[in-house]
């Protein structure tokens, strides 16, 4: 049947916004859960609606995310390249950093460092655009900048951007980035051989790990009693 009215045209416009919001919602929770070719598949078909009502920013970056997962690095480029373009556009820097950091984050799993460095500095270099810090993101840039300098024997240079990383954490609740962090710091000293300060924070590392271990065990069993 015809729509006929104005209110009819607005009543069925606001209920394909609705459904296309909730399709969105749902692809990015199979996305959190692991279930990344099925997030992929929803989330395409999405994307190749064309909408105006969807957030392609953050649309671009979960595909980009799901084929980063999937291998299929391209694919992932393509996205994060276009949420990287519409997030400069829209001057969203925090969106841009979130780019840039899933680039560096492609380059690096198809191993090419050099690529993967390139767009870790041009976040870093968005560090000064943002009002209020992004911790987990600009600590994740951090961190993958001072492994790729662990990688290639530059062990001060390292510890550095650990401990820039480990600043940005300390008055987060990302338990498992922080204990990545002193593991880091822990293999710098190692290198240094500062081996005090290379076991403390290693029984840092560890005693973290332990807590996350803990609190996921018993989410784990208050589900399971339902």
């Amino acid at each position: 049947e015809k729509l006929k009215t104005p209110l009819e045209y607005f009543l069925a416009d606001i209920r394909t916004q609705m459904q296309e919001k909730c399709i969105h919602k749902v692809g990015q929770a199979i996305l959190a859960s692991g279930n990344y070719e099925k997030a992929a598949t929803l989330l395409h078909g999405l994307y190749e609606r064309e909408s105006s009502d969807v957030n392609l920013i953050d649309l671009n970056l979960d595909l980009g995310e799901c084929y980063l997962r999937l291998g299929q690095y391209n694919e992932a480029i393509a996205h994060l390249e276009q949420a990287l373009k519409i997030s400069d556009e829209k001057g969203k820097p925090y969106s841009a950093l979130h780019a840039l950091a899933k680039l560096g984050a492609v380059e690096k799993s198809r191993e090419k460092p050099f690529a993967a460095v390139h767009y870790w500095r041009l976040a870093l270099d968005r560090f000064n655009q943002l009002t209020e810090p992004e911790p987990f993101i600009q600590a994740q840039v951090l961190t993958n900048m001072a492994q790729i300098h662990q990688e290639t024997g530059e062990a001060q240079e390292a510890l550095e951007y650990y401990h820039m990383a480990h600043e940005l954490l300390a008055t987060t609740s990302h338990l498992e980035e922080v204990a990545k962090v002193y593991t880091g710091l822990s293999e710098g000293y190692q290198r240094i051989k500062e081996y005090e300060k290379a076991a403390e924070h290693a029984q840092y590392a560890t005693a973290i790990f332990e807590s996350v271990k803990n609190i996921k065990q018993s989410i784990d069993a208050k589900k399971s009693l339902g």
